[in-house]
């Protein structure tokens, strides 16, 4: 008999093989069908189940197999807008799914109020991959106040010529209502809303002075914007418009009713200045 060239010994028989040996060379034990098999799952250990060779009829003892843990989808992140999202599923469609309870809410805008377009009321965000567009009710305004109302389209504002200045009409997209209320206000009795330089008109905040006064329209879009805008005052507030010689308009902000009445105008009320832009 020639000499073997291939010399691998059989796992089997322990022969060595030989060249026309087809049926050798390390075949390796193999229990056929294993009884008690399981597969590994994300959460549990399997098993390879435990049988008998079906070359040499040496038991076979089974081993385990590690559990593989679970692997999840991406978080997606949330942008300006929009939000991301708070569950995720195993990529193993095992039926797990990981939660997350904060960190996806839509970050909103980071308005980059040097970069405000007068032309169409746009104004450039801070973040990247935000185009910007349009500031939204309770956003924050240049001044630091609160955004109360927006019209995309524009409205314009009336120009003013008087002993205390005087501007140019302009198309405004905005108004903006001062974080804070002027309490003990009277309307025009000492001069301190209407008459002369009035706490409102001579507001400076963050570099802003072109605060006023609202009137009962105004004050109005104010009242029904102010959950949403988070406009929390709770007081009477003065409007510019006067009712008669001795009376002006004001709002209540108690409750849900948003009355408007009149009252003479020495009576002590809140005001809140509001610009537009």
């Amino acid at each position: 008999m020639d000499a073997a060239i291939n010399t691998e010994r059989c796992d089997v028989c322990g022969a060595l093989g030989e060249e026309t040996d087809e049926g050798h060379h390390a075949l390796g034990h193999s229990a056929g069908e294993a009884s008690g098999a399981t597969e590994a799952t994300c959460e549990d250990d399997g098993y390879t189940g435990t049988g008998t060779c079906i070359y040499c009829s040496t038991e076979l003892t089974g081993e385990v197999i590690d559990a593989f843990g679970h692997h999840y989808h991406d978080w997606i992140e949330p942008t300006c807008t929009t939000a991301g999202n708070s569950e995720r599923e195993c990529t193993n469609d095992c039926g797990a799914i990981s939660t997350r309870t904060e960190g996806y809410a839509a970050l909103g805008h980071d308005w980059n109020w040097a970069r405000y377009n007068s032309s169409n009321g746009h104004v450039s965000c801070n973040r990247d991959g935000c185009s910007g567009g349009l500031a939204a009710i309770g956003d924050t305004g240049p001044a630091g106040g609160i955004i109360f109302y927006v019209v995309t389209s524009g409205f314009a504002v009336q120009g003013y010529e008087g002993a205390s200045g005087s501007f140019e009409g302009y198309t405004a997209y905005y108004l903006e209502a001062a974080p804070a209320d002027e309490s003990n206000s009277q309307w025009g009795a000492h001069g301190t809303l209407i008459a002369g330089v009035t706490r409102c008109a001579s507001k400076d905040l963050n570099g802003f002075t072109d605060w006023f006064l609202p009137s009962l329209g105004e004050l109005n879009e104010m009242y029904k914007a102010k959950g949403q805008a988070g406009i929390t005052t709770t007081s009477n507030l003065w409007s510019s418009s006067q009712y008669s010689n001795n009376n002006a308009w004001y709002q209540s902000f108690f409750g849900s009713t948003g009355n408007q009445s009149s009252n003479v105008k020495n009576s002590i009320f809140t005001a809140r200045a509001i610009r537009a832009f």
